[in-house]
């Protein structure tokens, strides 16, 4: 009974909490929008883009999304992700990532205790491993579905989605349909140091759903899933964080329609463009 319990808590979470992407997005449409990148010579200032904070929140999406685009080829980072899925405990853990855009491929590796089940390391590169994210526990080795059911039930974004830009990719698509909507509630709330990333200088933005939003689980997701449907996923407030000198989106939180916090995720220590050696996403970390 014991022997089928571990494994059924095993299958449960090998799955591996598909990592967030950034932000948490509101009612992703059927169709992902994005804009027209800018280029080179109409990317903004340090001081332009503080504006754009401040004034104008698509075109501020779209330097960050254009300044990526331009600059960020792969990166190493620390991930901090604290969530809630579907109503469950709040939850912070740490993470080491590395990442690479083209073609995609992330390998994760947790820091600290984790139980016999939990997930120590994952590796997930597309067209490899049958489309299967690698994950290792403190038992063993399996190949899991990044949109399967299990990875539904125990995380909030898909692996498939993971990075910074996409996560700007669903803020941009959510915003802009809010926009064209006459809904998108948004404000510039100060600039200040963020202590989960270092003291990293960032322009805090904030949207308020109104009405509250529910996140799909893909980019890709056809269906709008309504608050009233899936009350303990309920969006009522996403605040964003970008740093002030790379315009990147590294930080967000986002709090139910009753205040109480439902996500937040933080990329620090960002190392772009590392020379990734050649095994770097063949095998997964060793135990």
């Amino acid at each position: 009974m014991i022997r089928r319990l571990l494994l059924f808590l095993f299958l449960v979470v090998v799955c591996l909490l598909a990592v967030p992407n950034g932000p948490p997005l509101a009612q992703t449409p059927a169709t992902v929008v994005a804009p027209t990148l800018l280029t080179h010579d109409q990317m903004p200032t340090v001081e332009e883009f503080a504006h754009l904070a401040k004034t104008n929140p698509m075109a501020m999406l779209n330097a960050s999304m254009s300044r990526y685009r331009a600059d960020v080829r792969g990166y190493t980072c620390t991930m901090e992700k604290s969530e809630s899925v579907k109503g469950g405990d709040f939850t912070t853990e740490i993470v080491d990532v590395s990442f690479r855009d083209d073609p995609f491929a992330v390998v994760m590796q947790w820091r600290g205790k984790r139980g016999y089940v939990d997930p120590i390391a994952t590796l997930y590169a597309k067209g490899e491993n049958g489309g299967n994210v690698k994950v290792r526990t403190r038992l063993t080795d399996a190949d899991t579905d990044p949109i399967g059911i299990i990875a539904q039930q125990t995380s909030r974004f898909s692996i498939q989605d993971f990075g910074i830009y996409r996560g700007t990719l669903r803020t941009y698509t959510v915003w802009k349909r809010a926009a064209d909507q006459g809904k998108l509630k948004y404000e510039y709330v100060e600039t200040k140091p963020i202590p989960q990333l270092n003291d990293r200088v960032c322009h805090v933005v904030r949207r308020t759903c109104d009405p509250p939003e529910v996140d799909n689980f893909t980019l890709t997701d056809t269906e709008i899933r309504s608050a009233a449907k899936f009350p303990k996923e309920a969006i009522g407030r996403v605040t964003l964080m970008f740093d002030s000198m790379t315009f990147l989106q590294v930080g967000s939180k986002i709090d139910r329609p009753d205040g109480k916090p439902l996500a937040e995720y933080y990329f620090r220590d960002l190392k772009m463009n590392p020379t990734f050696g050649p095994d770097q996403f063949k095998k997964i970390p060793a135990r």
